[in-house]
Order: C-alpha cells, then sequence, then structure tokens
C-alpha cells in the first residue's frame, strides 16, 4: 500500500519500476477511518480515495533523493477512486499528500 511505498522511499534507496509513469491514488490512512466510520449509515459501495492521480515518479521527487530506475513489472499502471459519491456523502476536506 501507499505507506510501504512511501516508508521505502524515505528510509531506504527510491528504485522505481520502470519510467514512473504508473499512477496512485494515495489518501491517509486518517481520512481512510473517518470516511470508514462516517459510511456506517450509508448504502451501497463507495470507492474511497482522493480522486487524485499521483505518479511513482512523482511522488519518489518529494524526497529529494536519487531516483533509481529499475526494469519494467507486470503492474496496474493507472488506478484513481472515482469519488463521485464520495463526494455527495463526505463533504469534509481530506489531507493532502505528504511525505
Amino acid at each position: 500500500g501507499a505507506n510501504n511505498v512511501i516508508t521505502k522511499f524515505r528510509e531506504g534507496d527510491i528504485v522505481i519500476n520502470g519510467k514512473g509513469g504508473q499512477s496512485r491514488d494515495f489518501i491517509h490512512v486518517d481520512d481512510v477511518i473517518k470516511i470508514m466510520i462516517a459510511s456506517l449509515e450509508w448504502k451501497g459501495l463507495i470507492e474511497v480515495g482522493t480522486g487524485i492521480s499521483t505518479t511513482i515518479l512523482s511522488l519518489a521527487q518529494m524526497f529529494n533523493k536519487p531516483i533509481k530506475f529499475g526494469k519494467p513489472v507486470s503492474e496496474v499502471e493507472y488506478s484513481v477512486a472515482d469519488t463521485t459519491m464520495l463526494k455527495k456523502l463526505y463533504r469534509k476536506e481530506l489531507k493532502k499528500l505528504e511525505v
């Protein structure tokens, strides 16, 4: 998950598979918990995320450390939550991505 990537980048060498164009939707665990509690009374499925796409390369660059590029691996290229329903039901602002 996101914490695993951020911890790896913070504590060790930054190695990216391929060119780093893979994108993810990073959400703070505090926001996930608040949304889970609020959603106890909601009906249906709701995607939880920020709806903001962040590439692995741009995440790595936030650490101001040298970046190494490894060989590409088979993985999801793009993963971002559709927050349409979440925005209707949860109107609080989510935390910004920080490293």
